[in-house]
């Protein structure tokens, strides 16, 4: 296979995969996929109903510790937007001392805790990674192995 029919291929195996190039060069550290943010958790909110979250009753209330906005759709869900990754995992690291099952959704500023079954269809069109915490976190399924 010439160059660039290798490379066509290569290109065409990421669009698939949505990993980066730096993941098939032998000896190269894979490259992150960069997260998609967001600017208001509105406009998250948005992404997911856009995608078929159902969200009877969208109240913005900003209590979130460390969150730049706030809300939820019902008494089953937060969803959170942060300033900075750092804020985002920040959280992320509180919710792991609680000791309780939590289920999120995280990627790029944002956070989306929400019944387990809504995860993986928010994962399939928002991305991200989902995230267990039972005591100890354990990884589920994140965008790129």
């Amino acid at each position: 296979m010439n160059g660039r029919r290798l490379a066509a291929a290569s290109a065409t195996m990421l669009a698939l995969t949505g990993c980066s190039a730096g993941s098939l060069i032998p000896g190269a550290s894979p490259s992150p996929t960069p997260e998609v943010t967001y600017d208001s958790v509105t406009e998250l909110r948005d992404a997911a109903v856009e995608d078929g979250y159902d969200c009877p009753d969208w109240r913005q209330t900003n209590v979130v510790k460390n969150a730049a906005q706030s809300g939820n759709c019902s008494s089953a869900d937060v969803f959170s937007i942060y300033l900075s990754e750092e804020d985002a995992q920040q959280t992320i690291d509180g919710v792991k001392s609680l000791g309780t099952e939590v289920h999120v959704l995280t990627g790029g500023n944002w956070i989306i805790n929400a019944p387990t079954a809504e995860l993986s269809s928010l994962k399939e069109a928002l991305g991200g990674t989902i995230v267990q915490y039972s005591g100890t976190v354990r990884l589920i399924h994140s965008a790129c192995g």
